[in-house]
C-alpha cells in the first residue's frame, strides 16, 4: 500500500488497487462495517473503486455489521449500516452477538473477541476481511504494546495482512492517517455514526487517543508515520527471529507437537537465542507463552539442571520439564484415579479419563492373540499399583514393570497413567508397547493392534 496516503488525499485506486494484485483470486470483499467514520469510508471507497473497474474479473463486494448489544443505540446503529449498505447496493449481514462481563478481562477484550469469532465463521475460501484501522489506530496499538512491554512480535502491532478462518483480513488504511479519513468523508458528505463511548478516557486506548496523541502531534507532527515505521521493522525482527527459532528447532530434534529439545543443544545457544526458541518452540505447539520470568526459570531451573534431575517449571496451562535429555511441555495433566478399572471389548475404543484413550484393530502377527479360550468380554484395563510384574514376548525372564517402562523410555509423569490390559489377572500387554509372552500372535495368525492416545 503506498505510503505516502497520509498526506495525500484519499485515491481508491492507490489504496484498493493492490488487492487486485495481490489476492487476484479473491471471490469478495468482505468490509468489516461498524458503521464509523472508518468502516463507513472504507465501504464507500471499495464500493466506486469496484464499480469502475472494467474488463475484469472482480470480487463481489458485501459488508458484515456486528451489534454488540452494549448500548442502547445499538440496534439504531444497525438500522443506519443498513441503511448505508443499501443506498450503496452493497449486501449486508447484521450478527448480534451477546457479551457477559468475565473476571480479569475488559469488556473491550471481551468484545473483540466475539467480533472476531463472527468474522472468521463468515468468511469462505477465498475471502478477504477488510477492517479500516488507519495509522493512528496503529499508533495507539503500538504505545499500548510498549506500555505491556511487549517484544517484537507485539511490537508489530497491527499486520497489513494475516490468515483469518478460511480467508484472509486485510487493512487498506493502515498507512492512512485519521484525519485524511474524515476530510474524504466531509467532502463526500457521508453520514456515519458517533460512538458516544469514543470520547471516555476510562478506556486505555481512548486516553491515549483523547489526552496523549494530540500532544505528540503538536511537537511531533508526522509521529503516526513514524510509529508506522517502527511496527514494520518490529514485524520484520520477529519475522527474522521465527526464522532462526525454526532452524534451531530442526537442529535440536523438534519434529512437531509432544516432542522434545535437545538439552545439549539449548545449553550451546546464548540466552537471547535459547528464549526466542523456547517461545517458538511453545507457540508451534499451541501453548501458553509464558512470563519473562517465568522463561528464565525454564532456563536455570529445567535446562541448566543435573542429567539425573527431574525439575519442573509451570504456569497457567503449561508444564515445562525434562527427561532423557530432552526438553518436553505439555498442558497439565487432568485428574486421574489409578485405582480405575474399565472392561473392553477392542472393537470400540474406549476413553479414559485421565489417561488418554485406547482403540485397536484386526491385524496379523506381532500384536495380540486372544488364546486359552479367552474373550474379549474377559478383558480389563487396569493402571499401575505397586509390584507388578510382566514377561515381554521374546525376551526371557519375567520384569518388574517399573523397569520395563522405564527401558520404554516412558515419560516418568506417564507412568502411573499407561493402560495395563488384563486378561483375568494376568497382564497380557502394557498399552501398545509390548505383548506379553504367550498372547503375542504368530506372522498369519490373527490378532489386535493396540492404539493409545496418551493424555
Amino acid at each position: 500500500m503506498a505510503t505516502n496516503a497520509t498526506l495525500a488525499p484519499l485515491s481508491a485506486s492507490q489504496l484498493l488497487s493492490p488487492l487486485l494484485t495481490d489476492y487476484p483470486n479473491a471471490k469478495r470483499w468482505v468490509v468489516a462495517y461498524s458503521g464509523g467514520v472508518d468502516s463507513h469510508v472504507l465501504l464507500h471507497l471499495c464500493h466506486h473503486f469496484l464499480a469502475q473497474q472494467q474488463g475484469q474479473s472482480l470480487p463481489a463486494l458485501c459488508a458484515v455489521h456486528i451489534n454488540h448489544g452494549l448500548q442502547q443505540p445499538a440496534e439504531a446503529w444497525a438500522q443506519h449500516c443498513a441503511q448505508q449498505a443499501q443506498a450503496l447496493a452493497v449486501p449486508l449481514h447484521i450478527e448480534a452477538v451477546t457479551i457477559e462481563q468475565q473476571a480479569r478481562q475488559s469488556l473491550e477484550e471481551q468484545a473483540r473477541q466475539a467480533r472476531y469469532q463472527v468474522f472468521e465463521q463468515a468468511l469462505q475460501p477465498g475471502d478477504l476481511l477488510l477492517q479500516g484501522h488507519h495509522a493512528d489506530d496503529q499508533a495507539e496499538t503500538l504505545l499500548l504494546r510498549l506500555l505491556r512491554g511487549s517484544g517484537s512480535q507485539g511490537l508489530g502491532a497491527m499486520p497489513q495482512a494475516r490468515a483469518l478462518g478460511a480467508g484472509q483480513l486485510v487493512r487498506p488504511l493502515l498507512a492512512v492517517s485519521r484525519a485524511a479519513i474524515e476530510a474524504y468523508a466531509q467532502q463526500q458528505q457521508l453520514r456515519w455514526i458517533e460512538d458516544p463511548s469514543n470520547q471516555s478516557s476510562d478506556f486505555d486506548r481512548n486516553f491515549l487517543r483523547l489526552e496523549l496523541l494530540p500532544k505528540l502531534a503538536q511537537r511531533w507532527p508526522q509521529f503516526a508515520e513514524s510509529f508506522g515505521r517502527s511496527a514494520r521493522l518490529s514485524a520484520e525482527a520477529y519475522q527474522l527471529n521465527q526464522e532462526l527459532a525454526a532452524m534451531d528447532a530442526q537442529r535440536l530434534g523438534f519434529t512437531g507437537p509432544g516432542k522434545g529439545l535437545a538439552v545439549a543443544g539449548l545449553n550451546t545457544l546464548s540466552l537471547a537465542r535459547c528464549k526466542n526458541l523456547l517461545r517458538y518452540w511453545l507457540a508451534q505447539q499451541q501453548l501458553p507463552m509464558p512470563s519473562e520470568a517465568q522463561l528464565l526459570a525454564v532456563i536455570d531451573t529445567v535446562i541448566s539442571a543435573q542429567a539425573d534431575a527431574s525439575p519442573t517449571v509451570s504456569w497457567p496451562g503449561v508444564e515445562v520439564c525434562r527427561f532423557e535429555g530432552l526438553l518436553y511441555a505439555h498442558q497439565p495433566l487432568p485428574d486421574f484415579d489409578n485405582k480405575a478399572r474399565y472392561s473392553w471389548s477392542l472393537s470400540d475404543e474406549i476413553v479414559l479419563p485421565g489417561a488418554g484413550s485406547l482403540s485397536a484393530s484386526r491385524c496379523e502377527g506381532g500384536c495380540i492373540a486372544l488364546r486359552k479360550g479367552a474373550e474379549a468380554a474377559d478383558l480389563q484395563i487396569r493402571f499401575r499399583q505397586s509390584g507388578e510384574h510382566c514377561r515381554p514376548a521374546g525376551r526371557g525372564g519375567s520384569r518388574k514393570l517399573k523397569k520395563l517402562l522405564q527401558e520404554l523410555s516412558v515419560p516418568y509423569w506417564l507412568r502411573g497413567r499407561v493402560p495395563l490390559l488384563y486378561c483375568g489377572d494376568e497382564l497380557i500387554a502394557v498399552a501398545d508397547m509390548l505383548v506379553a509372552e504367550g498372547w503375542q500372535a504368530s506372522a498369519t495368525e490373527p490378532g489386535w493392534q493396540i492404539c493409545w492416545r496418551r493424555p
